[in-house]
């Protein structure tokens, strides 16, 4: 049985593969600890950072600069939108952002995604919690409990 965060980090690498299959622009992905970086064949790279608490996702941009394409991906739950909607604005920073939010074993989707900075430009912040809850409401939650249980 595999841990949430391993489970969590293989399903986001059939998940890219799988998103590329058509166009085939990927020329590799390494494993790296906690993230994977996936090389372009245009020479882009994108880090892909699996948290489970999503409360530290702010902390663990801190290294990245405006210009790093990165994504992290997370489990899709009520305390993971919480911790979204309290560093809104920090994430909303970040140009190249793109946020991931799984359930492997959701009987729907999958996943919902958003790109903050995207997200904040055309939406109305007054109601990000309701707009959350709206994205994400054909994926059913998961806690890290219950996916190292089906890991």
């Amino acid at each position: 049985m595999a841990d949430a965060k391993t489970a969590l980090k293989e399903w986001m690498m059939q998940f890219i593969k799988s998103r590329d299959a058509f166009f085939r622009k990927i020329a590799e992905i390494s494993n790296h600890g906690d993230e994977l970086l996936v090389k372009y064949k245009d020479g882009r790279e994108q880090r892909v950072l699996t948290i489970i608490d999503f409360s530290k996702a702010s902390s663990a941009l801190e290294g990245c600069g405006q210009d790093t394409h990165v994504a992290i991906a997370t489990l899709s739950n009520r305390k993971n939108k919480d911790a979204l909607a309290a560093q809104w604005k920090s994430l909303a920073s970040y140009p190249f952002l793109t946020l991931y939010f799984v359930n492997p074993y959701s009987s729907g989707e999958k996943k919902w995604a958003l790109m903050p900075h995207v997200h904040q430009k055309v939406c109305d912040n007054t109601h990000l919690m309701q707009g959350f809850l709206s994205l994400s409401e054909m994926v059913e939650d998961i806690t890290e409990g219950q996916l190292a249980a089906k890991g």
